[in-house]
């Protein structure tokens, strides 16, 4: 099992959290509070479920939470 940090995938998403993260600050007072913070929040969640997918065995449901992780925030982001 290789360290969940090294992985391209984690790299990758935490790239993007950290942009959602960054961008989120210029959002319109009525915004940042509501889709600023789901934005953090499903990205802090894919973050988690790529380490919990790394560390399980059956990765399917971890996975799968993390796919519907990203789904959120492109939705979010359009």
């Amino acid at each position: 099992m290789a360290l969940y940090y090294t992985l391209p995938v984690y790299k990758a998403s935490y790239k993007l959290v950290i942009l959602l993260f960054a961008n989120s600050e210029n959002f319109a007072r009525e915004y940042k509070y509501t889709v600023g913070q789901d934005l953090k929040n499903e990205g802090s969640m894919l973050i988690k479920n790529i380490y919990r997918a790394n560390k399980a065995m059956d990765k399917t449901i971890a996975i799968s939470k993390a796919r519907e992780n990203v789904e959120m925030i492109r939705l979010f982001v359009r």
